[in-house]
């Protein structure tokens, strides 16, 4: 049965009775092709014992069966269960491609029309953007009259395409992702080879070796895997890489063995190098740390660009993490794709940069952040790819939550978006211990032991404690939160203020009866307020001190700063800095020689913005305690950076994680775009000056 007779069965079912010009004009085909689908119905119904419950007269199709019947139908072939989406011209196209990049013989407009369920004039129309695409992108596109048309490339190119094009696919709608899984549709893609067999196998991996694949990467990897076995490698095809990843190769390995159990594949030393270069791409920024000693300074390019593109784009990106986070993955990516000479291509730019061209231009003219990283022009598709992060970051919050009591997941089926608007607009009214934002697929291998409850965008059958949300959180979404944390004997915290222990009865029944109270949208305003008011009454005003994100002012305290500082060179005025940091026992005297090292390996580029040098190293090499010092240097040096030379601040940062400090470190970057911060620095006679404008700027940043 295909999928517009399933569609049609369904609506004839619920409406009993379908015009078929109305039909014609909803599915865009001829009735003759209705009737058809129509007479195969019948047929279909007949083989499953329903005889005489359709008919076809005088342009009308009626249901002649009763609810009884309805019921029994509906049950026998699961009509419910299947998922129907129209799709739009972007997506029709896009799925065009991944059909002919699959298929090495001729593809008719025929069969575009029974795998799309649209009529000819609309093949015919999308094949234009076919044509178009792939000039654009110097794909050889084969067309002939009598046989139709195909790709002629290698599987190579081939592979590569056909991944981006169904990545594209899937970002175009994130909220229709079961589509986009849906097994009908890439068991047409990819005939004979079962993707469930995959992702099994990928989560097995996942679980064996302690990792924890984004939605995004996940999916990727399967259609990577996949179009690896359907496509195979060439012999003259050959993998330019030095694969020294034994974790990777060895999650290949594994994953390569669990599908041999299913599928009747050959393995071989490409598939498995290829497998392991893509685990090793998507887990590259977890991972930069160890290898290069270079997560702070992505961290810093990261925040960088974030300001520049805030700058140029007159829109406020500056504490959105979620964007932070995602610049810090893409890269950390950009670094490895550069290390190998690896080129990302983005089908889809054109259509982006239509529809954000002032953010694009805002990103373009930021882009020699990046080229100076790299040494090399950043390309329009790797520019295209941060346009995709910067435009969802519009709509995103802008301050990150913090930790409190309930220790929470957060689920949601499309990935890291929906959960981060959760996650986001949880802040407004709640104080918790977010564990992760994970995946539907993920929630049977996480240990659950210690979870409280789970926040969820989507229905969940689990036995830990859970509540389907709307992402934006609505008021009644709230309201069931907090009946859910009182049944779980929690009293909720709220806007950073911890509740005492002999007052949190009262409070949950006051604020139960408030929510009671005001459960209209318009009542919203009134009922913040009210809360507000309530918990400062019962509030001691201690702070949580769960999972920390330090401040500035903490990190950088007097006892961290140095003024009229002197070295001759750009050494005496790390090992100054850094000194700083040693005789305060925060750091050992090996740290200090490392981040020297580093630039001595790398190059300067610790000279983060004119004038500014931001030291650092590994974390394993001799750090106590998390902190920032500051030496302001009596005579300026030189680190060979020509844009950004000469140096007057050395900032030596220390961390013990790689998270901990993220909060510091976006107001640190945010300062160093102030001119008034400099003159506060330069004037300063004593560090209490300079803690004193880092305080205020932390008390009345939230109001820029």
């Amino acid at each position: 049965m295909k999928i517009r007779q399933k569609l049609l069965l369904e609506n004839l079912l619920k409406e009993k009775t379908l015009s078929l010009l109305n039909l014609e004009k909803e599915f865009d085909v001829s009735k003759k092709t209705l009737q058809n689908d129509f007479q195969e119905l019948i047929d279909y119904l007949q083989m499953k014992g329903f005889s005489k419950v359709i008919e076809v007269k005088r342009g009308k199709v009626n249901f002649l069966g009763d609810e009884f019947l309805y019921e029994k139908i509906s049950k026998e072939i699961e009509i419910h269960d299947f998922y129907i989406y129209r799709l739009s011209t972007s997506e029709r196209v896009l799925m065009i491609l991944a059909y002919l990049f699959l298929e090495t013989n001729y593809i008719t407009i025929s069969y575009l029309c029974d795998r799309l369920y649209v009529s000819r004039s609309t093949i015919n129309s999308d094949l234009i953007f076919v044509k178009e695409w792939c000039s654009k992108n110097k794909i050889n596109l084969i067309l002939k009259t009598k046989n139709g048309i195909k790709i002629e490339e290698t599987n190579k190119i081939k592979r590569y395409y056909l991944v981006e094009i169904l990545k594209m696919l899937s970002n175009l709608n994130k909220n229709n992702q079961s589509f986009y899984q849906n097994n009908e549709f890439y068991a047409q893609l990819f005939q004979g080879i079962d993707l469930t067999i995959i992702r099994a196998a990928i989560v097995n991996a996942e679980k064996r070796f302690h990792f924890n694949f984004s939605d995004e990467i996940y999916h990727e990897l399967v259609i990577q895997i996949a179009s690896l076995l359907f496509m195979p490698f060439e012999d003259k095809e050959v993998i330019k890489i030095d694969l020294n990843y034994k974790i990777e190769k060895k999650m290949a390995m594994q994953i390569i063995k669990d599908i041999k159990k299913e599928l009747p594949i050959v393995s071989t030393k490409k598939l498995e190098q290829k497998i392991a270069l893509y685990i090793k791409s998507a887990t590259f920024h977890l991972q930069i740390n160890k290898e290069q000693n270079q997560l702070p300074y992505i961290q810093l390019i990261s925040q960088q660009l974030i300001k520049t593109v805030s700058n140029n784009a007159n829109i406020n990106f500056k504490w959105n993490k979620s964007l932070f986070t995602a610049l810090i993955q893409h890269i950390s990516g950009l670094f490895f794709r550069n290390k190998y000479n690896i080129v990302i291509q983005n089908p889809l730019k054109d259509k982006l940069i239509k529809e954000e061209p002032e953010l694009y231009e805002a990103i373009n003219l930021s882009k020699d952040i990046l080229r100076n990283v790299i040494g090399k022009e950043i390309s329009i598709d790797e520019i295209s790819y941060l346009l995709i992060y910067f435009a969802s970051a519009k709509n995103e919050a802008l301050n990150t939550v913090k930790s409190s009591i309930p220790q929470i997941l957060i689920l949601c089926s499309t990935g890291q978006g929906t959960a981060q608007i959760v996650k986001n607009n949880l802040k407004k009214y709640f104080l918790f211990n977010i564990k992760g934002l994970i995946a539907e697929h993920q929630l049977n291998s996480i240990n659950t032991e210690n979870i409280d409850f789970i926040i969820s965008t989507i229905p969940l059958i689990s036995k830990v404690p859970h509540i389907q949300v709307n992402p934006m959180l609505r008021l009644k979404d709230i309201y069931a939160i907090y009946q859910l944390m009182f049944s779980l004997g929690f009293s909720p915290p709220i806007n950073n203020i911890y509740l005492n222990q002999e007052n949190q009865s009262d409070l949950a029944k006051q604020t139960s009866n408030l929510l009671i109270q005001y459960q209209k949208k318009e009542d919203e305003g009134i009922l913040l307020e009210k809360l507000k008011k309530l918990i400062s009454i019962y509030s001691d005003n201690k702070q949580n001190k769960g999972d920390i994100q330090y401040m500035l002012s903490e990190l950088l305290t007097k006892d961290n700063i140095r003024l009229n500082v002197v070295a001759k060179d750009w050494k005496e005025a790390v090992i100054a800095s850094g000194s700083i940091l040693e005789n305060n026992d925060i750091v050992e005297h090996r740290y200090v020689e490392a981040a020297i090292k580093n630039v001595m390996d790398l190059g300067p580029y610790i000279v983060v913005t004119k004038g500014v040098a931001i030291p650092h190293a590994n974390s394993n090499l001799g750090v106590n305690k998390t902190a920032i010092s500051l030496a302001r240097l009596k005579t300026p040096v030189c680190f060979g950076n020509p844009d950004n030379d000469p140096v007057n601040y050395v900032f030596t940062l220390a961390t013990v994680n790689s998270t901990s400090h993220l909060k510091a470190l976006q107001d640190l970057v945010s300062l160093l775009d102030s001119e008034q911060f400099y003159d506060v620095i330069d004037k300063a006679i004593s560090p209490d000056e300079i803690i004193k404008y880092i305080k205020n700027f932390e008390k009345t940043k939230g109001e820029d």
